[in-house]
């Protein structure tokens, strides 16, 4: 008990240092990046076979679920081969939950939306 009290004070001591370092418009600047990358990769991977949003309704900053029809183990397993990226967190069987922070470039996120495109249309051969 005592180790996570210790880090919710380390955590919200480094979110104080931050905001004081990068001031309102660097904070403002971070959650942008963040919310365009986001959004970004929402629209493109939901462009692809098998991607839809998992809660279409519900607005998102920087974090998303989607879901996936084919094998989600294994295009994370693809990602991660090809790319180095572990594509988010699954939390269900055809879920994933995806992060998108200012520092992940466009470029990267082209990488993984490649990617992911090739992934589901090799799938589509397979059948």
């Amino acid at each position: 008990e005592y180790e996570v009290d210790n880090m919710n004070g380390v955590l919200g001591q480094k979110g104080y240092a931050d905001y004081v370092l990068m001031g309102k418009d660097g904070l403002r600047e971070v959650n942008e990046l963040g919310y365009s990358g986001a959004h970004y990769l929402a629209e493109k991977l939901c462009e692809l076979k098998g991607f839809s949003m998992a809660f279409p309704d519900k607005p998102f900053l920087n974090e998303f679920a989607v879901k996936y029809d084919g094998d989600i183990d294994e295009l994370q397993n693809v990602l991660l081969d090809y790319n180095g990226v572990q594509l988010g967190l699954k939390i269900a069987d055809h879920t994933l939950l995806l992060c998108v922070t200012e520092t992940i470039s466009k470029d990267e996120l082209d990488e993984v939306i490649l990617t992911c495109k090739a992934y589901t249309e090799g799938e589509d051969e397979d059948e």
